[in-house]
Order: structure tokens, then sequence, then C-alpha cells
């Protein structure tokens, strides 16, 4: 039940993702493995005999967690990161944001996670967009076209707002 509600609720996957499972010689882990369809299921263990069963239950590749799981990770999908990560350790919660993609996190069978700053969770917002004042007029012209505004944009009626070091700047 665990994993059906992992991989259709929580990060439904999708073919030809590229899929990280932690513990996946344990007992969700595997299911997990096995579950992943369509996906390239990468799998993390801690012993080699583990290794073997996360590879019988479908993982095209295994690592240890005492290697550079990381950088190695990354090398699997051709240097862009996986696009899911199931996590179930706890204390690697750090180390799987890391690798790319959503973390679906869903155990602490090794311990509590680092407390995150959830600021780190953000791909980006607004103001990493609206640069320069040029920006903001595209900006503002692209949505005046798509409807968002009422009335035509001039500029003499615009106003263009930018949040900097914890102020409200604006400039006609």
């Amino acid at each position: 039940m665990t994993a059906q509600y992992l991989t259709h609720d929580s990060h439904p996957v999708k073919e030809g993702e590229t899929i990280l499972v932690h513990a996946a010689a344990g007992g969700v882990g595997q299911l997990l493995t096995f579950r992943m369809k369509g996906g390239q299921v990468i799998g993390l263990t801690s012993t080699n005999d583990k290794a073997a069963v996360a590879k019988q239950m479908g993982a095209g590749h295994v690592f240890l967690y005492g290697s550079d799981w990381v950088e190695s990770i990354k090398d699997v999908p051709g240097g862009k990161g996986v696009d899911v990560v199931y996590e179930s350790v706890g204390q690697t919660l750090m180390d799987s944001f890391k690798t790319g993609g959503t973390v679906v996190f869903f155990g602490m069978a090794g311990g509590d996670p680092e407390k995150i700053d959830p600021r780190m969770l953000i791909g980006g917002d607004l103001w990493n967009v609206l640069t320069t004042h040029e920006k903001n007029g595209q900006e503002e012209q692209q949505c005046c076209s798509n409807g968002f505004c009422q009335g035509k944009s001039t500029s003499k009626n615009r106003l263009f707002f930018r949040w900097k070091m914890g102020r409200m700047h604006s400039t006609s």
C-alpha cells in the first residue's frame, strides 16, 4: 500500500524517468524498485548483498551508501540528475536534494534528517526573472497581451515594483 501511494499519489512515475530508491533492498524499497515500469531505477543499499537483491528486483544501477553515491548517481542519466528520489533513510535527505528532481520523503530509518531551510526548496521566483527595467516592461506587456490587465498598457500608466533588500521600490 505504501509503494502504491508513493508511486501514484506522491509522485506518479512517468515513462522514461530516472528514479532513485533509498534502501532499495528493504521491504518498501523492493516494491518501489519492482513497480517502476518504464522508468530507470537506481538503488541505494548499504552492502553488496543488498545491492544484489535490488538488482534482482529491477534496479539498473545500485550504489552503496559508503561510496560517493551523489556524484555517481548524477552520471547515470547523462549528468542531469534524477527525476525523483524516494527517500526513506532520513539522515541522507540533504544529499538526496543534490541528486536533482523531486524528493519524496517517507521515512527516517537511519535517523532524523537535518533541519531544512524552506528557501532551498524554491527553484526560482519572480525576482529572478525581473532583473531589469526593460525585462519588467516586457513581462508587463506580455501579461496585458494575455488578458491579465484591464485596458491598454502605456508607459504613462505603468508602475513597476521590485522587492530589493527588504524594501519595495517603484519606477514609473
